[in-house]
């Protein structure tokens, strides 16, 4: 296998370890804090508030950046950045040395959200486009009755809760990476930590990739349109893993969200949601 393409697919790893019609926004409002004087978090009425609530991230804009290494002196760096409401973008850098070509750089892009994931290639080719449901859920939820409101948001705060919880009373074993607390974690040969509340992995260790954080940014200066999307095309192939979600009846789903349902729950309703786009092909 050719290194491009053997980190590609690892940092497709990287990234993805963790717990991602009427015009859905095509780029996300800031988010406004939580409110933290005790009072009663009000339902909301519109596509952006919903998506808050199902995707919340860390509550903020955040930044992480990562240092990459590789075999043979490969090497590269990827930072991602997020927003509350299921927004999401990563930038990747690679650099493999060529004998007798000195260093090949190759640099890709992948932006995710609501609607879909676009991953903009290294080599120059058109960007490839990929479904996801969270666009058409959060239209039903804007033009539901309050009611029907009510109970989705009562389930998914109630979730959220109960995984907060099982987070305190297993804690696990724990690690300090970039000052940030994070869950130490061992799959097969390779070893990662868990910032469980981002959904993000702040060290990956494995047969032929390391990667750890070494910045974290909780207000990071973002460019205005840093998480914009283009349309995505109706006629394009749901993201990978997301298949089911994205033919299911939007008015079933929101049935399962109103009664809790946690095999829908588990899937999407948690911090750090990121569908598994399996990054392309780094070159080489």
């Amino acid at each position: 296998m050719r290194h491009g393409a053997r980190l590609g697919v690892l940092l497709s790893v990287v990234v993805a370890v963790g717990p991602g019609c009427g015009e859905a926004p095509s780029g996300p409002a800031r988010p406004s804090p939580a409110p933290d004087d005790g009072t009663v978090q009000s339902v909301p009425a519109d596509a952006s508030g919903f998506l808050a609530e199902l995707l919340p991230s860390v509550g903020h804009d955040l930044l992480v950046v990562y240092r990459l290494e590789g075999p043979e002196g490969i090497s590269g760096s990827l930072e991602i950045m997020t927003r509350p409401g299921g927004w999401r973008r990563e930038n990747w850098t690679v650099r493999i040395p060529v004998e007798g070509q000195g260093e090949v750089v190759r640099e890709g892009t992948v932006r995710i959200g609501p609607n879909g994931v676009v991953v903009t290639p290294p080599d120059g080719g058109a960007p490839a486009a990929y479904r996801l449901p969270f666009g058409d859920w959060a239209r039903a939820f804007a033009a539901a009755p309050y009611e029907r409101r009510r109970r989705i948001v009562d389930a998914l705060r109630a979730f959220a809760e109960q995984v907060a919880d099982a987070r305190r009373q297993h804690p696990g074993m724990r690690r300090t990476v970039a000052g940030i607390d994070c869950l130490a974690l061992r799959v097969a040969a390779q070893s990662l930590c868990m910032w469980e509340e981002a959904g993000l992995p702040l060290r990956y260790e494995g047969p032929l990739l390391a990667a750890e954080a070494v910045r974290v940014d909780r207000a990071p200066d973002l460019a205005e349109g840093a998480f914009d999307l283009p349309t995505i095309p109706p006629t394009a192939a749901a993201a990978e893993g997301f298949e089911d979600l994205v033919a299911r009846p939007v008015a079933e789903v929101l049935d399962a969200l109103a009664e809790g349902d946690p095999d829908v729950l588990s899937r999407v309703a948690v911090s750090g949601f990121r569908p598994p786009t399996g990054l392309v092909d780094a070159g080489g």
